[in-house]
């Protein structure tokens, strides 16, 4: 499957829920023009705690990385995925990223206790992952299991999470 192809499913299964804006533009803390595959924001924001609530989403062809087993490029998307959280986007600011899909499962299935490592280390980074769980549907996950919003519940732990970023000592 390729990332285009990722791209469009993940994007069509969103857009009753969000209001999607492709290939956003924002200017990394280095002074770097980045651009990313796509800022969300919810239609209605009247159950998120934070009103003006958006994430930016970076999708990959996951399954080539693990077929491939290439770490290489694997890590060089969590990097891409912190350098976009680091950066203000047009009209957004600084936003929380979303690796779509899953980062974490693929490290589940080889060690459990790397990947909860990283789950926290991510998410202290304003890195979270967007992808399909059972009972579900397509979720945002901050720390690999706070249910920020699911599709078959809408807005959950986004009722109390802020999500704003937060940069210095936490």
């Amino acid at each position: 499957m390729s990332e285009e192809t990722v791209k469009a499913y993940y994007l069509d299964i969103l857009r009753p829920h969000f209001a999607i804006q492709p290939q956003a533009q924002g200017t990394h803390f280095s002074g770097k023009r980045l651009r990313i595959d796509a800022i969300i924001k919810p239609h209605n924001t009247s159950e998120w705690k934070n009103k003006d609530v958006a994430f930016g989403v970076e999708f990959k062809d996951v399954e080539r990385f693990t077929k491939e087993q290439d770490t290489n490029n694997f890590t060089k998307w969590l990097s891409q995925c912190v350098d976009y959280a680091h950066t203000t986007w047009d009209g957004y600011g600084y936003l929380h990223v979303l690796a779509c899909p899953k980062v974490i499962g693929v490290l589940l299935e080889r060690d459990l206790n790397y990947a909860g490592l990283l789950r926290n280390f991510m998410s202290q980074l304003g890195v979270g992952e967007l992808h399909e769980l059972p009972w579900h549907g397509l979720s945002i996950l901050m720390n690999g299991h706070h249910r920020i919003w699911s599709q078959s519940k809408g807005v959950e732990s986004g009722k109390t999470y802020n999500m704003t970023r937060i940069f210095g000592s936490k």
